[in-house]
């Protein structure tokens, strides 16, 4: 039997071990962290389920792998990013399709991430 995924919908209004890759898979978005460390993926995973937590202003997506990862939007350079994020996660989990977690600053990909990557 087919398994539903169910994606909530978030007011917009409220968003006030991997290795490295080449720079042409880099995201372009920019992410305030002061660890200067580069740019870590996760392994591929799809996307199971997303919420947005409204007292920490996070983007939580889980993870097929079981991982929980989280985005503190307010370190996103802008409310575009922060919204075309969330699109693009909303997405991703709706089709299926594998993808990446980047986590910047060399932070665990497992746990945290500012965008990701098909």
């Amino acid at each position: 039997m087919a398994q539903t995924l169910t994606f909530p919908t978030i007011t917009m209004s409220a968003f006030g071990a991997a290795s490295p890759v080449d720079e042409q898979m880099k995201p372009v978005v920019k992410f305030s962290t002061a660890r200067r460390a580069a740019d870590r993926f996760s392994e591929p995973t799809k996307i199971v389920g997303v919420v947005y937590n409204e007292s920490q202003r996070a983007l939580i997506a889980l993870g097929s792998d079981g991982f929980s990862r989280k985005c503190y939007i307010d370190r996103l350079d802008t409310i575009e990013s922060a919204r075309k994020l969330y699109s693009d996660v909303v997405k991703a989990g709706k089709a299926e399709k594998e993808i990446r977690f980047v986590a910047a600053g060399g932070f665990n990909p497992n746990t945290w991430f500012y965008a990701i990557q098909e």
